[in-house]
């Protein structure tokens, strides 16, 4: 008797476990359906993380802001699942409280460099009625996957306004922020002196700048994981120098016989209507120059010293005449100036000029340059350009771009389909963007200030889809991987295909890893112009793909095939189905993609 009792007892907790185990299926399942929810975001209307990256085994806190909807759905649950690419590491339920905030903590995996989508579904008995997801960053070092934001502002504002803005940065994953134009002058970036600083300074365009705010700004960068990049010149200096301490010496000319220093014109309105040049590779300037910027760090505590260049300043001289190599002395100058100071360093090869004598010698924490259409016109050349300076390093780094949309456009909007398709060439292509800053704004100019144009709302929640996908997904966009060396190793049934980016097509390539292998899909399809800048704002959305047949020529056996973009259900991964086959060009899968909009990402489990 004593043994069927056992018997019943272990009878019914196996029903249990497998009544909670097809629970657990089902809900997975239904997860699956997420495009068919009617008004997304209905009651879920924003989900974020408290800082823009983590140490591993960090707690991370989660707040989701909810509608006056959630009224109606107080003590349902909402279903959080964290996922890495496709795999569900953790799971936690939650209630819906008669508040309007939902605050949560979660703690991160022991696994270093690591992103996660975390995705939240709104459950009404085994229905999903609403969803809505963000991003995980898991990394001890920032320089792994930098996101790039920038500040321009540094008026007087309460201290809860300036936390909010880095605040609003956060939402965007921005890892590392430039505060551009901060300074006081080139030639001495503190405003008074390490002992008595001064509380306020006009800057290079006779804006008033704060010492209040920028110490704030650093505060809550810090605060938030970010690293606070304090920007300047190599080489530059105001009118008046001489009475700084720079003496002309250091100067270089357009001519041997010094009738006329190198200058970089500026508006007459300025401060200084003209930035003098010197030479980064004199010892003078340099020991000159890095202690400015010692005393300025010593009052304002920045982690990277975000040094800047010009570009080609073609033939110049020295203060004997002799002709100068300007760049071949940029990778001492940083390299000095790292040792001086002991910060880290960025630095930007305006357009490429010396990036492969910096990439090769500096001790960079990850590769900069800012790009113009002299040089890179085209989505294409983005590509070229981002293997070009990645291929002079002899570390794989971390690339950003600094790149200005719209350029010519001078009022309203940003065009949403050339920042997207912009983006997406990046991304797709390992490196990230400089554009998102201040009060969530765009660059439009090289003068960071510059606000011609604005975001719209659809475009600012648009981005923030696109960076969550970055962050989520640097695991196969960010880390280290290959194109695939195989022509035409992707084609896409009854749609124009190429594996370059050519104008009313989709631009297909595969690219492969030690772990993975993917595709991305680039829709330009209707698309008139590849010339990423769309000078005048006017790049037409592309014209959808569905229903696509993706033939991929591969010898891998491919296990799984997943489909995620920053255009579809906020990143989640999908599965998709496919078959494998050959012809006369090898072996290959048949997937069956639902839809391309404006970038698809494909990656196969081996």
């Amino acid at each position: 008797m004593k043994k069927k009792k056992i018997i019943i007892t272990i009878c019914i907790a196996a029903g249990v476990i497998a009544l909670g185990s097809f629970a657990a299926y089902r809900f997975f399942r239904d997860t699956r359906k997420v495009s068919e929810i009617e008004n997304k975001n209905s009651v879920l209307l924003d989900m974020y993380t408290d800082k823009s990256r983590y140490a591993p085994s960090d707690t991370v806190n989660f707040k989701i802001k909810l509608s006056d909807k959630s009224k109606d759905y107080v003590n349902k649950k909402v279903c959080v699942y964290f996922r890495h690419l496709n795999k569900t590491v953790d799971r936690k339920e939650i209630r819906i409280p008669s508040s309007k905030e939902i605050s949560f903590t979660w703690k991160a995996p022991k696994d270093d460099f690591t992103g996660y989508l975390v995705e939240s579904y709104l459950i009404d008995n085994t229905s999903v009625k609403d969803y809505i997801a963000t991003a995980v960053d898991v990394s001890s070092d920032y320089s792994r996957y930098p996101r790039y934001g920038y500040l321009t502002d540094f008026d007087k504002r309460s201290s809860a306004d300036n936390k909010k803005i880095i605040d609003d940065l956060t939402k965007y994953h921005i890892n590392c922020i430039q505060f551009y134009d901060w300074q006081y002058k080139h030639d001495k970036p503190l405003a008074g002196t390490v002992d008595k600083p001064d509380e306020s300074w006009p800057d290079i365009a006779n804006r008033t700048n704060y010492g209040a705010t920028v110490k704030d700004f650093i505060k809550y960068c810090h605060d938030n994981n970010m690293m606070a990049a304090n920007y300047n010149l190599m080489f530059g200096a105001f009118y008046g120098y001489e009475k700084n301490g720079v003496k002309q010496d250091w100067a270089l000319y357009k001519d041997a016989e010094k009738t006329e220093q190198d200058f970089h014109p500026l508006p007459n309105t300025w401060a200084s209507s003209q930035l003098f040049i010197f030479n980064p590779a004199n010892e003078e300037w340099q020991k000159y120059i890095f202690k400015r910027e010692k005393e300025a760090m010593q009052v304002y505590p920045f982690d990277i010293w975000h040094v800047d260049s010009l570009g080609d300043r073609g033939y110049l001289y020295d203060n004997k005449g002799e002709s100068v190599d300007l760049s071949a002395g940029y990778d001492g100058f940083l390299n000095n100036a790292k040792k001086a100071l002991n910060k880290r360093i960025v630095f930007n090869p305006v357009n490429g000029y010396g990036e492969s004598n910096t990439a090769a010698k500096s001790d960079l924490d990850f590769l900069y340059k800012e790009i113009w259409p002299t040089k890179y016109a085209t989505f294409d050349s983005i590509k070229n350009c981002i293997d070009l300076l990645r291929g002079f390093s002899p570390k794989y780094k971390a690339v950003v771009l600094a790149a200005y949309m719209n350029y010519n456009f001078k009022e309203g909007h940003f065009n949403d389909n050339a920042v997207k398709l912009t983006d997406a060439a990046m991304f797709s292509n390992g490196a990230s963007h400089i554009e998102i800053g201040d009060k969530v704004n765009m660059l439009c100019n090289e003068y960071f200030p510059n606000k011609d144009l604005v975001m719209s709302d659809k475009l600012k929640k648009d981005m923030r889809s696109y960076y969550d996908f970055l962050t989520a997904y640097e695991n196969i966009l960010l880390d280290k991987n290959e194109e695939v060396d195989k022509e035409e190793a992707v084609r896409v049934e009854n749609y124009k295909t190429s594996d370059t980016a050519e104008a009313d097509s989709i631009w297909a390539s595969a690219r492969k890893n030690d772990k993975y292998e993917m595709i991305n899909l680039i829709n330009l399809l209707g698309v008139e112009s590849t010339n990423w800048r769309d000078d005048d704002g006017e790049c037409k959305k592309p014209k959808e793909a569905v229903k696509m047949k993706v033939k991929y020529y591969t010898d891998t056996d491919v296990k799984k095939v997943n489909l995620a973009s920053p255009d579809i259900d906020n990143g989640k991964s999908t599965e998709l189905s496919f078959k494998k086959g050959s012809d006369s060009k090898g072996k290959y899968i048949e997937i069956s993609v639902p839809k391309l909009e404006y970038w698809d990402v494909l990656y196969f489990e081996k």
